[in-house]
């Protein structure tokens, strides 16, 4: 018999899968928010614009743009996502705090059950405005969805409460299998988290039609645009002045009262000062050889 053949050495895979599920747990979490993060600018980018009657896909804005124009609502999906771990945490310290001593065993199952009626309530609420759409629509923006992230993380709240207390009778009680348990944390977990999502939402939307005043109210102290075109502009938008220029060969036409409201893809998209939301509208003009402008500095004060 031959000695014993040395056994081939093998990579350590349990440490590689280990380390490789801590990276996917840093990466993938990061790639997930920034997707988030840039559905949410698209959603209050287009609010914004649809406001001047205006197709957020007809502008065709680029991927860096569209980033810049939404950067300032990111701050609402990351504000409620903090603030929903930070009330989670607190209430965690909470009843750690209140079931460490067995003598408040009477009090916590009276909070035990204040919580779990609260949850109940507010879970009640959030399927009412699911189950009748013009509820959540008249409502205040976020209240529906609110309701349903604040009901699921209340029901755990109160059920892992409920545990403590029932492990410290005398007799024992009946608790659900450990299928079942697990079967409600994740799908508690899956309405805190589409709550939060529907309330992004819809505080994406409000946000979006917030700036979109904000620029409507800012338009006089935006640069005036003075449109010069070879050809006549069919029905411009009221407010807009048309003056044939006698002895011009080119740019015979010109129209005062514009602001610019974005330029995209060789496109204008020119809006009059001031705006009226019942009567005016956007002026598209294509970038091109055929037009001239001139901006004129908003005069101050």
């Amino acid at each position: 018999m031959t000695g014993a053949e040395p056994q081939e050495e093998t990579p350590q895979t349990p440490g590689f899968v280990a380390q490789l599920t801590a990276y996917s747990n840093i990466i993938a979490p990061a790639s997930v928010i920034t997707a988030l993060l840039f559905y949410f600018g698209y959603l209050a980018t287009r609010a914004r614009f649809e406001y001047f009657g205006v197709y957020l896909d007809l502008v065709n804005l680029s991927t860096p743009d569209l980033l810049l124009y939404g950067s300032d609502v990111v701050f609402v999906p990351i504000t409620l996502v903090a603030f929903t771990v930070l009330v989670a945490f607190s209430l965690r310290l909470a009843g750690q705090w209140l079931v460490s001593e067995p003598r408040r065993d009477t009090l916590s199952g009276w909070i035990t059950l204040t919580v779990l009626l609260v949850a109940v309530l507010l879970l009640l609420k959030a399927l009412v405005g699911i189950l009748v759409p013009s509820v959540s629509r008249e409502e205040s923006p976020g209240v529906t969805p609110l309701s349903l992230t604040l009901g699921a993380l209340l029901l755990r709240y109160s059920a892992s409460l409920w545990q403590t207390l029932a492990a410290r009778r005398p007799r024992p009680t009946w608790m659900p299998p450990r299928e079942g348990i697990n079967v409600g944390r994740y799908a508690l977990l899956s309405l805190i988290v589409a709550g939060l999502f529907w309330a992004a939402n819809s505080f994406a939307f409000v946000y979006g039609n917030g700036r979109a005043l904000d620029d409507v109210d800012g338009l006089t102290k935006r640069p005036a645009v003075t449109l010069y075109s070879h050809d006549l502009v069919d029905d411009p938008p009221q407010g807009v002045v048309h003056t044939v220029l006698p002895g011009k060969e080119k740019f015979r036409h010109r129209y005062t009262g514009l602001r610019l409201l974005v330029e995209s893809d060789k496109r204008l998209f020119l809006v009059p000062a001031p705006w009226s939301p019942d009567t005016s509208r956007t002026l598209v003009i294509e970038n091109s050889s055929d037009i001239r402008l001139q901006l004129v500095p908003p005069t101050p004060g």
